[in-house]
């Protein structure tokens, strides 16, 4: 069965949620630097927990609403793939995504980001 390691998972989960927030809040340099340098540590393998770290100070910044909000919608939870039930969807959404990351690079367009990582939860 295919399976992303636990720290992996963990980092791609946060991101997913994250980015499948992206409509409440103005895009910035810094915050499109952040992201890149989470998706440098999941292309490289490296650097998970300082990874993990940076994504919940940008979502506690950036989507404090979410956290507070009387009626919460799901959309920026954390979206694991290694929970995904249905095996072959499971096994396609981990193939997409290393897909994705091998082709990664440090200049890639943030909407392409946006769109490759929040189209793992769709």
């Amino acid at each position: 069965m295919i399976k992303l390691e636990d720290k992996e998972n963990i980092l791609l989960s946060k991101l997913i949620g994250f980015l499948n927030g992206m409509d409440e809040f103005v895009v910035d340099e810094g915050l499109i630097n952040s992201v890149k340098q989470v998706l440098l540590s999941l292309k490289t393998k490296s650097d998970y927990d300082n990874s993990i770290s940076t994504i919940i100070k940008l979502k506690e910044k950036y989507l404090s609403n979410c956290r507070t909000c009387a009626s919460p919608c799901g959309r920026t939870n954390d979206y694991s793939l290694n929970d995904i039930n249905n095996s072959q969807l499971k096994e396609d959404r981990i193939n997409e995504y290393k897909t994705y990351i091998s082709s990664f690079s440090i200049d890639s367009d943030f909407n392409d980001i946006l769109y490759h990582i929040t189209k793992l939860s769709w």
